[in-house]
């Protein structure tokens, strides 16, 4: 059995303690020696969204554990106009293998509104930038003397040409380029890592829940618990085939009575989710129960009541939500 961290390394030990009985005294050891070692650096983190998705969902609890251990660390969020942000999902919808024909101009918007979200003289206070995604990735064209990496959280096993060719000189002016799986690595001039993302024990939506809580924000939802459930959690995307998930269950259901909610949400930097849960909406019924909104306390709550957990995407890279149900 394993005892607590030595008393010297309790003033190190603030939010990083609450994992400790999760993770072991030796990964918790392990991972300060390795802050040490970055202390003194200013890291700064830059996606497109503060909510809605993995990314965002990443972050929030990333930032405040990389400050805690003594690595300084901001979080910027990129505006953009809404053209942008189509542009952007037309760009990650080619990098899951839809086809792109990409224009000068939607070029020049992309490279604009992104340089729009910073300056020389603002990277230059950081020492390691780390940018999230397509969106924010023509940045780079800023940098100085700091170090860039680019952290793609896409399905790339399969990209279309057009969306690959198009994006793939932006990432060699970084230092290191980092993958969800080696499934997704690209011919790249530069280094290629590969970090499996990670679900945080304690945020609102993993944290520990009583059947009591749990049947409380069903209810609060109108959720009816006399079948069992079958429950997808996630944006409201094409990728992840909320239409397909209704349509096994129309089958599946005449075999078994159930229940399915499909809960998520539209990021901001999704142009296509609105009209995905209008599309979906027209299937909603007694058994058929959708839910746009942005609860983690919910999407617990029937994490942990339901029968069936569904992923069923068709592009993913990586699923959160099976990482969270299991």
């Amino acid at each position: 059995m394993e005892t607590l961290a030595p008393a010297r390394n309790a003033a190190e030990l603030s939010l990083l303690s609450r994992y400790q009985p999760l993770i072991g005294v030796r990964a918790t050891e392990r991972l300060l020696r390795k802050a040490r070692r970055l202390r003194g650096l200013k890291i700064l983190h830059v996606n497109s969204t503060r909510q809605g998705g993995g990314v965002a969902e990443i972050l929030s609890s990333l930032t405040p554990l990389m400050n805690d251990v003594r690595i300084t660390t901001d979080w910027l969020v990129i505006d953009g106009s809404p053209a942008f942000f189509a542009l952007t999902k037309d760009i990650h919808n080619g990098l899951h293998g839809e086809a792109l024909e990409l224009k000068p101009e939607s070029i020049r918007l992309h490279r604009e509104v992104a340089q729009a979200n910073g300056t020389q003289s603002r990277f230059s206070d950081y020492d390691v930038i780390i940018v999230h995604d397509p969106q924010p990735l023509p940045l780079v064209e800023l940098r100085q003397q700091e170090r860039w990496i680019w952290c793609c959280h896409i399905d790339l096993s399969a990209p279309h040409p057009n969306a690959w060719d198009y994006l793939a000189p932006s990432v060699d002016r970084y230092d290191a380029a980092v993958f969800s799986l080696p499934e997704y690595a690209q011919p790249l001039a530069v280094p290629q890592r590969f970090i499996m993302p990670a679900i945080d024990p304690f945020s609102l939506i993993n944290q520990e829940m009583s059947r009591r809580e749990s049947r409380q924000h069903l209810e609060r939802y109108g959720i009816p618990r006399d079948l069992p459930l079958v429950v997808q959690a996630g944006r409201f995307d094409k990728w992840k085939d909320p239409q397909g998930v209704i349509d096994a269950f129309c089958m599946a259901s005449q075999e078994v009575p159930a229940t399915l909610v499909l809960a998520g949400n539209t990021a901001a930097d999704d142009p296509e989710g609105p009209a995905m849960y209008e599309r979906i909406c027209s299937s909603s019924g007694e058994r058929i129960i959708i839910i746009a909104a942005d609860d983690p306390l919910l999407v617990n709550a029937l994490q942990r009541r339901a029968a069936v957990v569904l992923q069923k995407s068709l592009r993913e890279g990586f699923g959160l939500t099976v990482s969270e149900a299991m």
